[in-house]
């Protein structure tokens, strides 16, 4: 191992472990916008494995489903902060979604025109 990489990734670390110091109330806002959609993004997958995968798991794998469903969907849509937090961050997230999109696109043509 090179010291420059454990010394740049130690710095890194600090200063984004002081940056989350800083900016705590954004972190948690952040952390209530997202859980909603991973909540529902697990009880899509767990159902999708009830439907398509093995037997011998369909009755775990759809009770799991329909919790973590119901968790995400209550969470979202029962009117609270919650809501109000995973619209912040998807209009936080898109922008930077479609600029990572667009520029790895843009990388890729290029690199085919060559």
């Amino acid at each position: 191992m090179r010291k420059g990489h454990i010394i740049a990734g130690l710095s890194i670390f600090s200063v984004g472990l002081f940056f989350v110091y800083m900016n705590s109330v954004l972190v948690v806002t952040l952390i209530k916008g997202v859980v909603q959609p991973i909540f529902i993004l697990i009880g899509l997958a767990l159902l999708a494995a009830a439907i398509f995968a093995k037997k011998e798991y369909r009755v775990v794998n759809s009770i799991l489903a329909g919790i973590f469903l119901l968790i995400g969907l209550y969470g979202l849509f029962a009117g609270g902060d919650e809501y109000y937090a995973t619209l912040d961050f998807f209009n936080g997230f898109l922008p930077i979604l479609l600029i990572g999109a667009g520029a790895a696109s843009l990388i890729h043509g290029i690199k085919e025109l060559t």
